[in-house]
């Protein structure tokens, strides 16, 4: 895969857009991937520039500087566990199907 960015500047929907797109790919390879642990390593897994990698990372954080070096902050994976707890619950409420039965519905059209 080809690693990129967007075109900046981002507009406010833009950044927000790009932001949640990033933290959701991120967390679910962090999730799944323990040996993950550095922002070129995830850059190259998912394609994310690592600039913006390491913008998410900090936002969430789950980075570590060490010895001049980034690293991914596994002390705080809460979060990771947490965002997913989250997100299941939402897709839970969003998914509650309303039904109607068409014999309790009583509609004429506007004369």
């Amino acid at each position: 895969d080809k690693i990129g960015t967007p075109e900046r500047p981002l507009s406010d929907m833009g950044q927000l857009s790009y932001s949640s797109y990033w933290k959701d790919t991120i967390l679910a390879l962090l999730r799944d991937d323990l040996a993950m642990s550095t922002i070129k390593d995830i850059s190259q897994k998912t394609a994310i520039e690592e600039a913006d990698v390491k913008i998410t990372l900090d936002s969430l954080k789950l980075l570590s500087y060490y010895k001049g070096r980034y690293s991914v902050n596994r002390v705080n994976s809460k979060v990771i566990e947490e965002y997913f707890a989250k997100k299941l619950l939402s897709k839970r409420r969003s998914t509650l199907a309303v039904v109607f039965k068409a014999v309790h519905l009583d509609w004429q059209p506007p004369e």
